[in-house]
């Protein structure tokens, strides 16, 4: 495929997971996460648990890249399969509703007292919520919604467009590992460092596209000032820059302390604001929502120009 069919397979998959959501019976992603708990249960274990961190990403990741890289790139399928093929692969890649509907859970659920809100949020995050107030309930939200909309949907297409369907499939692979493995706790902390490398570096641009993306906004100045002064100070290095510039776009003050396995941090502040809200979790969606149908113009011109 040349790189408008690339482009068209981005804005068909896009429709489909506007139209359909995520897939309710069974995700690919789901059967992989099963795998991967069984290799991390037979080799989280024991001495040199970098080694077998490693060991369990290659044994998780490359087969499936591979076998898409055999089907894509060394057999002869006419473009008209191959588009329909990348579509769905990218259907599968993403995750744009999904991500909107569960934030949007967490803001009725808010808004109807504060346990709701405490459970609804526990689906998204891995911090402690059983202590939470509305604004923690609402920053954890917030904070997720922005660094998901970068995860679940800039990098997969950044990464199909970049390198076509094997390089989605790599990189999806190895963000869902880093979900499951990159905590830095007893458990994880060696066996996962390398899922969680590797990660890092698979997001360093798209990261960074996603935060150029919410410095469109009416607050253009104050996201870029919060990229350059508050992002550094942010435990993830690419999580940082998505959530600062975004925080800043929508005139919120995020961060603050947070409680992860038993222990509590103080998240660096994101942002320039008001403390956040029910209400400011669905106006988050409509920014994210806004930025990703202004990204699916610029693929859609972009397949129009390249030919």
């Amino acid at each position: 495929m040349g790189f408008s069919e690339l482009c068209l397979c981005v804005i068909i998959g896009l429709f489909l997971d506007a139209l359909l959501g995520e897939s309710r019976r069974f995700h690919p992603l789901v059967g992989f996460g099963n795998i991967a708990s069984k290799l991390e249960n037979l080799l989280n274990r024991g001495d040199h648990l970098i080694v077998k961190g490693a060991l369990a990403w290659i044994l998780a990741v490359l087969p499936c890249s591979i076998v898409v890289y055999t089907l894509f790139y060394l057999s002869h399928w006419p473009v008209s399969l191959q588009i329909i093929a990348g579509s769905l692969i990218v259907y599968l890649g993403i995750a744009r509703r999904a991500l909107l509907e569960h934030s949007e859970a967490v803001a009725t659920a808010l808004k109807k007292d504060l346990n709701s809100g405490r459970i609804a949020v526990s689906m998204i995050v891995s911090r402690e919520t059983s202590q939470m107030d509305a604004r923690s309930i609402s920053n954890a939200a917030i904070e997720s919604t922005l660094e998901n909309c970068n995860d679940s949907v800039i990098a997969p297409i950044f990464w199909f467009l970049l390198l076509g369907p094997t390089a989605i499939v790599f990189y999806r692979l190895s963000n869902t590992l880093d979900a499951m493995w990159g905590y830095k706790n007893v458990r994880y902390l060696r066996f996962g460092r390398i899922s969680a490398r590797i990660d890092d570096l698979l997001n360093y641009f798209p990261a960074r596209i996603c935060a150029l993306l919410f410095c469109c906004s009416k607050n253009s100045k104050q996201s870029f000032l919060a990229w350059q002064q508050q992002a550094k100070h942010c435990a993830s290095p690419n999580g940082g820059p998505v959530m600062c510039t975004g925080a800043a776009a929508l005139e919120l003050q995020l961060g603050g302390p947070a409680i992860y396995h038993g222990k509590k941090v103080h998240k660096a502040e994101m942002g320039y604001g008001q403390a956040a809200t029910a209400n400011d979790i669905i106006r988050t969606n409509r920014f994210v929502n806004r930025r990703i149908i202004f990204l699916s113009i610029l693929v859609a011109c972009l397949a129009l120009l390249i030919r």
